[in-house]
Order: structure tokens, then sequence, then C-alpha cells
């Protein structure tokens, strides 16, 4: 049968893998893979709880277990929990991404061709080394997320790897062509059938449960809800559309496909405790993806902004480009605040995709080949390094601030790493050379990849003390983009005022130190923000009634006023009050 050893076809039994396995062994000399009795998944003792959920401020460390060690070899789970946990703790952020999470066969496929949904990679250590790094993230106060490919399957020649599969589809994937991706060679599953569902969806329940994580990203959501996979679509297909587009007769939408989705967000959110964080990476703009299942929508917490680092690409790839080159402030400003208002987004100037082989990571297309020999901190910087290293920091910080209700980093770019991500194939002779994270150049404080390394924990600083994330992304119509001087402004929970008053005060003082003149060593304090703001801050600028009341004075006494005039208080005890004196409370 489908679920057992194999299948008769073609007149003979062909052998194949359990569907169900839990846990997979690759024999290192002939390659060949089997599945094993797991071991006891429940024994292991667990000595952190779970962080809360949500946190205060999502923001996302992706991180692809193999590449993350410095070492030119395949890295473990242990090396991403000895090594790196710290340093994604200490860079202020909150949340760990997992690539590469289920088992698959090929490991340059970045974890995407998955042979076993159920199991754990094993190439990067044993189950329990998975459950430790989990345990030991929990213990930092991070959410473990886990990037689940559930759109698609690896192809098997033979059978004996992978799913069962044969002409026919087997019971998980549709028959003949359709069930065949002929962009990543891949097979495409079969949504309405019973038995798909049952292993998908027992997929994210088996992680969740034995593996404690804390939500998952689902990969190629679009893949999943339409019927024609996107495939052969030209970007701007979706561009302008009407919602009959989406939902008329002569839409293409998987119903089978949105059933599922819809499941999981169900399963994710009531059948789950605690309940999932759920993240979508769907590049059609699918309306109704973060509306909740009770009013037909796909349920998902957060959707992935994947037109963000399109546009950096095209705006800021400019390695020859001269220092002074103008931004298209006006066209940033439009794709930036460009989102439904009841969806939420995961914000990311870069991640993965854009490192994989074919692509470069943003700074390298800044800078090029200047970052070989051009980034050392004790001499001046060239043109290309300095508009390079200026608009790598703009870029995450108005992506950040601007566009992000959450925020995303994919590990080594937050200081600038330079090139692109390669697994070893045969092409490059096997090489780990670009399959690895080079953090001694982070490390090392004479060069300026230290000084990008800083920026982003500074952000990360920023947020967490003024907490933009929690309030709404500005609209459009509350930036002000001037191309001709250069400028973006807007306002975010009343960060703005606050920091400009902080400029100001700095501007006073090294005034006042030019002039001679004493200069007070207090330390700054952020000024409150201005009673008048702007309309979508205007209900957090507002100073709370009676705050000035716990002072005493005036502002007690007025405070006072107003609470015994709300209650129709007596002329008696207004008189009581009046007469214990200045400051007393009543």
């Amino acid at each position: 049968g489908g679920e057992g050893g194999g299948w008769e076809g073609g007149g003979g039994w062909v052998m194949s893998m359990p569907a169900w396995a839990l846990e997979v062994q690759q024999d290192p000399s002939s390659y060949e893979v089997c599945a094993l009795v797991p071991r006891s998944l429940g024994g292991f003792a667990w000595q952190h709880a779970r962080p809360s959920r949500p946190p205060g401020s999502l923001r996302v460390y992706e991180v692809h277990v193999g590449i993350a060690t410095a070492r030119e070899e395949v890295g473990r789970w242990s090396d991403l929990r000895t090594d790196l946990l710290p340093r994604i703790e200490q860079l202020g952020y909150t949340a760990l991404l997992l690539l590469g999470l289920q088992e698959h066969g090929y490991y340059a496929s970045f974890g995407y061709q998955v042979t076993s949904p159920l199991a754990p990679a094993e190439r990067f250590g044993p189950p329990s080394e998975l459950q430790a790094l989990v345990d030991a993230a929990h213990g930092r106060g991070l959410l473990v997320l886990g990037e689940m490919v559930l759109a698609h399957s690896a192809s098997s020649s033979t059978g004996r790897e992978g799913l069962p599969q044969h002409a026919g589809g087997g019971p998980y994937f549709l028959p003949g062509e359709a069930g065949h991706h002929p962009g990543w060679g891949s097979r495409l599953f079969d949504y309405s059938r019973t038995e798909v569902l049952r292993l998908l969806l027992a997929t994210i329940a088996h992680f969740a449960e034995a593996y404690r994580l804390d939500g998952f990203r689902l990969d190629a959501a679009s893949t999943v809800l339409y019927r024609h996979r996107c495939l052969g679509l030209s970007p701007a297909h979706f561009c302008g559309a009407r919602y009959e587009a989406f939902f008329g007769a002569s839409s293409d939408v998987d119903e089978g496909g949105l059933t599922f989705v819809m499941l999981a967000n169900l399963l994710a959110k009531r059948a789950l405790q605690p309940p999932l964080l759920t993240v979508a990476e769907e590049s059609s703009g699918y309306p109704g993806l973060c509306a909740p299942t009770h009013a037909w929508g796909a349920g998902f917490d957060y959707r992935m902004a994947m037109g963000i680092p399109d546009l950096w690409g095209r705006e800021l790839a400019l390695a020859h480009a001269p220092a002074d080159a103008p931004l298209p402030v006006c066209e940033i400003a439009d794709e930036l605040t460009r989102a439904r208002c009841d969806e939420r987004r995961l914000a990311y100037a870069e991640c993965h995709d854009q490192s994989l082989v074919g692509d470069q990571a943003l700074a390298f297309r800044l800078m090029g080949a200047a970052m070989y020999d051009g980034m050392s901190a004790g001499a001046p910087p060239s043109p290309a390094v300095a508009r390079g290293v200026a608009l790598h920091k703009v870029s995450r910080l108005l992506t950040y601030a601007l566009a992000a209700d959450a925020y995303l980093n994919f590990v080594g770019n937050e200081f600038g790493h330079p090139e692109w991500v390669e697994l070893p194939t045969g092409d490059n002779g096997h090489s780990f050379h670009h399959a690895r994270r080079r953090w001694f150049l982070a490390d090392d404080p004479g060069l300026r990849y230290a000084q990008l390394l800083a920026f982003d924990r500074a952000m990360h600083a920023a947020e967490a003390s003024l907490r933009w994330l929690s309030s709404p992304p500005p609209t459009r119509g509350d930036v002000c983009a001037d191309h001709p001087a250069q400028q973006l402004c807007f306002c975010r929970a009343g960060a703005l005022p606050r920091l400009a008053a902080s400029a100001r005060r700095r501007g006073a003082l090294h005034a006042r130190a030019r002039e001679g003149k004493p200069v007070s060593r207090r330390p700054l304090r952020l000024q409150p923000p201005p009673r008048q703001q702007c309309r979508r801050c205007h209900a957090r600028a507002v100073p709370r009634p009676g705050a000035r009341a716990a002072r005493g004075g005036r502002g007690r006494r007025r405070a006072s006023r107003r609470a015994l005039a709300a209650g129709a208080p007596q002329l008696g005890q207004r008189r009581v009050w009046r007469r214990r004196g200045r400051g007393a409370g009543p």
C-alpha cells in the first residue's frame, strides 16, 4: 500500500519509504535512506517553558542550519544551539525561523525537495538535538518557527525515496502532467484527497507537539491556493486584479488547497495548545489571507511582504552609481505603504531567496568587488563602499519602521555578508566555500561589517524602547516624500517627535559648547509627544487625563476636580478638599 513498504505496479513490487516515517537515516557509503523506529521523542527532559505568544514585537531571525557555521562543513543542530543562539539573543531578535527543517535527500535543494515530511533533517543531527535546540531557544526567550514545505514533494525516479508515487499520482499526488511542477522538478499534492489532508495536518501537529515549535511559515502558499500553481504567469498577472479574479466563477482558486490552508490554521489556532503563530509566503496578493477562518479567510497571522526585496534590489542595486545618485523616494514610499489595512506584514529587505546562487546578497549588489578590499574601518571608504553601507542601513531602517508589523532578517545579512549562498554540488566541486557564514568579518572591529552589525543591534534596541511594531504602520497619506529634497518623513507610535526632541537638545548642547558656555551634563531624556501629532498617532499622543495628578500641585487639583465633577459630588465634598491645601489629595 501507499503507506507501507511499496505498491504493486508494472508486474512487481516496488520498495518505497513509509510516508509516515518519523526518523530516517542515510547510509554514508551507499546513500540509501531507511526509516528508523523512532526513539522516544516524548522522553526528552524539557528544561524551559515556552515564551509568551505573541511577543510584544516579532523580530524574526531566519537561519538555515547547514550554512550557519563558519567551518566548511554541514552545520548541526548543536552548532546552532551553542554558537548562534547567543548572537541572536544579543542582537535583539525575538524569534528563530528554521529553514530546511524537514528531511530532504538532496542537500543542495536548500530543504525544498522534502522526502519525509514528518521527519526532521537527518544530516543536521538526531531528533534529540533539535529538541535541545528548541529548549535552549525557549530558555533565551526566543520563539521557534519552522518552515513547512507542504505545497510539493520531492520527485523520485526510483520510488525508493520520498512519498509513494507512480504515473497515476499514487495516494498523494495529482495524476498526469498536473501532478508535476516543471520549474522545481517536484510532485504536486492533490488536496481533494483525505489522505493528503491527514498527512500534511499531522506534519504540523507532530512538529508542534514533539519538538515544541511555536509556529510555522507555509512555503509557496500560492502553489497551494491556485490550480495553475502560478506557472507561466508574469509578475504583473495579479497587479490591479479585481476581487472577481480571486473569488469569481472564472477564478482559478483550488478549493481543495484553500480548504487545507483553512484547516491548517484552525488546527494551529484551536486544536493545538498553546496556539501556533502562522505566516504565509504568498506572492499573488490573495485577499483574505490573514482574515479569520470564521469570516472565510485563510486565517494566517502574517503575510510575507514579498514585494519589498524586489523594490530594494531594483532601486538600490547600483554598484557603479555615483555617491550622490538620487533615490526615488516617492516610489519607495508608495511600495512600503502598499498594504491592506486588515493584514499584518512580515517585512524584510532581503531573505534567503535573494542570497541564493543566481542572485546576490544586497550588500554585494550595492558594493560589488569593492567589498573585497574596501571594508577596512581604518581607511577612508571608496564612493561605492560609502554609498553601499549607507543604503544598506537605510533600506533596513525604512523597511523596519515604515512597512513592518513584524521584521525578518536572513542569517549573516545583518552585517552585510558578501557574495551569495551556494550549497555544494557537482558543478562547484562540492565546495563549501559559499555554504557557510564568515562570522569573523562581523567580529573584527577594524572592518565596516562590525559597524553594520552594530547598526542592526541599535535598530532592535530602538524598537524595543519605542515599540513601533505594536502600532499600525503609516498609510501613504501619513508619509511626506520629497524627491527634490531627497527626504522621506513619517510618524509612527510617537517615535518621530521623541527622537526629534532629543536631536534638538543635542544640537543646542553642541552650540553652547562651541560658544564656550557651560553645558548641562544631565542625561538626555526623550520628550513626550506633542498634544496634536497626526491622525494615526493622535490617540497615543494625547496625554492620559490626570497624568500630572501624581506629581501634586495644580495638575493634581485639576484632575481631582474633573474626577469629582464626573461623579456629581456634593458641595461639601469640594469644600473639604479645598481646605486640605495646595498639593494635598482628597
